[in-house]
């Protein structure tokens, strides 16, 4: 196997000693370690290195950090709007998780993740391609926006809240960060009235949120959508309704062991297409990052993109 290319967050806490274990587990790859350089660089730096010839990408950050060198493996691949998809699987994505919220690793390695069980599968060859979401939105400065993503899109608080989280980040430890800025955003958000269209049905309301997911988890290990995973053939699509934040508390152990809510302003369905929008703009979270504004229409896409992971 050719040697990876390490392409690290240079926001991610520990840094050197971070790179410092990648050079000692992976002492091949001394020479292709690159750290991104500003905001939305690491689309650029996977762009690079594909050019270069590297087939193997492990990503060191979070969600953010793999959602951005997904969109540059298919960016890298894409011609007069066209992907080539075979070219996209010929390049394998690792992910060391390292950043706030890891939610997606928590998909990937179920078990627990060290650098050693990485080492295990890319040396065993333990890839597998997932399915990913295209979503098409409106961006911050109201043009009309494609982006994929691995994990979880959702409208609404979510938003806010990792909107507020980075905005945060100097101020509060990572561990507490998250579930304060959630607790905050329960008692401030005013939630929008909301129209989703989903394969074959219509939901409209006041909502707190809606959710459309392939990964269970966001939030930093909230458990949203209880029933996706990486093979499902759908998007698992949780909505959550006019929840107070009393709701909440009284379900915070539910969302964190895996179990459904049973409320009525909850429901939970499969759908492989939605389409979102609201009576105003609304703020979108993919992956962990807050990234444009409704109206938002997302498609299930299937086996897209080839992950090493410890979920088989």
């Amino acid at each position: 196997m050719a040697a990876p290319a390490f392409l690290i967050n240079n926001l991610v806490p520990n840094k050197n000693r971070l790179i410092a274990e990648i050079q000692t587990n992976f002492p091949e790859a001394n020479n292709r370690l690159y750290c991104t350089d500003y905001a939305c660089h690491m689309p650029e730096l996977v762009r690079e290195v594909i050019h270069t010839g590297a087939k193997t990408i492990v990503v060191v950050g979070g969600d953010g950090s793999l959602n951005e060198a997904v969109n540059g493996v298919i960016n890298t691949f894409t011609f007069n709007g066209i992907t080539d998809w075979k070219a996209v699987q010929t390049i394998q994505l690792g992910l060391l998780p390292a950043g706030s919220g890891n939610d997606f690793a928590r998909m990937l390695y179920p078990n627990g993740f060290q650098l050693q069980t990485l080492q295990q599968s890319m040396n065993q060859n333990q890839s597998d391609l997932v399915n990913i979401g295209e979503a098409v939105f409106n961006s911050f400065s109201g043009e009309q926006t494609k982006r994929y993503f691995v994990n979880i899109t959702d409208v609404g608080i979510g938003g806010d809240v990792v909107y507020n989280v980075k905005r945060r980040r100097k101020k509060l430890p990572r561990s507490v960060s998250y579930s304060f800025t959630i607790l905050e955003q329960l008692l401030q958000f005013k939630k929008p009235k909301i129209k989703v269209k989903f394969d074959g049905g219509e939901w409209k309301g006041k909502s707190l949120g809606i959710v459309v997911a392939l990964g269970k988890y966001f939030g930093k290990g909230l458990c949203i959508a209880p029933t996706a995973g990486l093979h499902n053939n759908h998007f698992s699509l949780v909505q959550l309704g006019n929840i107070s934040l009393l709701d909440y508390l009284k379900n915070i152990n539910k969302i964190k062991n895996c179990t459904k809510i049973v409320h009525p302003q909850v429901n939970y369905r499969n759908a492989k297409r939605v389409e979102i929008s609201a009576s105003k703009p609304v703020r979108i979270d993919m992956d962990g990052e807050s990234i444009g504004t409704t109206p938002l229409n997302l498609q299930w896409m299937s086996k897209k993109i080839r992950l090493y992971n410890d979920a088989q």
